[in-house]
């Protein structure tokens, strides 16, 4: 909706997508989702100004969860915290590499990064920061919430829990 009006996305497959993040930059407007080929597939995918795009394969399951868009870059994470980072393009999110094994990764300009992997079901991630040149990514390896500097791991203290969010600020202190 904009301003209580409706406006449709158009595609064949629309009643295969669920839209979970949205955003608006200079008069466009950007999504993230997922679209959904079958009970165990989907692929993450943004929408901007009626054009989409997968970023994933469909023989796995990935959901585009939050987007932002700053200085004509796009950012779109499996769950949200999504910062800008001028001329790059990162995505975070998590990718299955066995019937057993996920892994915490993401995208910089379209190049694969493996962060961390652990037991599938107990592993997820996804929230991802870029401030100035360094990368933050957030999530759970084996039931243990962590968050990643520049590859660098750090198990947060407090027992099992979900990261779904973070924060750093400018004095490099994470949240």
């Amino acid at each position: 909706w904009k301003n209580g009006e409706p406006n449709e996305f158009e595609h064949e497959s629309i009643g295969d997508m669920i839209f979970f993040g949205m955003t608006v930059a200079e008069g466009t407007v950007y999504a993230a989702g997922e679209r959904i080929y079958s009970s165990s597939r989907a692929t993450a995918f943004h929408w901007q100004n009626n054009n989409f795009a997968e970023l994933t394969e469909s023989n796995g399951f990935a959901s585009g969860k939050d987007i932002c868009v700053a200085n004509g870059d796009i950012y779109i994470t499996l769950s949200p915290g999504a910062l800008p980072h001028a001329g790059d393009i990162y995505i975070g999110g998590i990718k299955n590499e066995s019937a057993s094994v996920t892994s915490i990764v993401y995208w910089k300009n379209g190049e694969l990064v493996t962060v961390a992997s652990g037991a599938l079901g107990s592993t997820s991630g996804g929230s991802i920061i870029v401030k100035g040149n360094d990368v933050y990514v957030a999530g759970v390896v084996d039931g243990v919430p962590m968050y990643w500097k520049n590859g660098n791991g750090v198990a947060l203290e407090g027992g099992a829990g979900q990261v779904t969010s973070m924060a750093v600020a400018d004095n490099g202190d994470v949240y």
